[in-house]
């Protein structure tokens, strides 16, 4: 599927292609998901039956999302509040995570401070959702079954404020 918004609301039997401005899923994918766009939302009831593949400028998952296998993004900024049960993988200037991760969280993050257009060069849309600051906050609400791993250029010890069951 490919448009400016483009909302998939129901079952896909198998593998989802997305592209465009806007994404969003919101129904059940049993198999992977590869998503190119602006913008791109796993809603609350959204699931994925294996990867999820994303590149672009923000990726949000919301609480209730379900990934049963990896998720990889690359792009500016991530907002995980939902589960993935594998690992979580990717580059990114900016991420926030406050959901679940069964396994590992392994990502090269930007440092906290950096401008977003020193990062980020391209035109966003209208409705692209509002940049977050650089540099990786792993919330109280966080659970990761692994270890985390993450490369910036600077250490961001105070910004981890749930400890990884395989530690950082």
């Amino acid at each position: 599927a490919a448009g400016e918004e483009v909302v998939v609301s129901g079952t896909v039997g198998g593998s989802l292609f997305i592209a465009g401005a806007t994404l969003r899923v919101n129904g059940e994918v049993q198999g992977s998901v590869y998503g190119a766009g602006s913008s791109l939302v796993l809603g609350p009831g959204a699931s994925v039956g294996r990867n999820a593949y994303c590149a672009g400028y923000s990726l949000e998952t919301a609480e209730g999302s379900l990934v049963q296998q990896d998720l990889l993004f690359s792009g500016y900024q991530a907002a995980l509040a939902g589960t993935v049960n594998s690992n979580v993988m990717g580059a990114m200037a900016a991420l926030e995570l406050a959901g679940q991760v069964g396994e590992n969280v392994n990502v090269n993050v930007g440092a906290p401070g950096l401008r977003m257009q020193t990062l980020w060069g391209w035109t966003l849309p209208g409705d692209a959702p509002e940049a977050i600051e650089p540099g990786l906050r792993v919330a109280e609400t966080a659970q990761i079954g692994g270890q985390l791993i993450y490369t910036s250029p600077e250490p961001q010890p105070e910004s981890i404020l749930s400890q990884p069951a395989g530690g950082v």
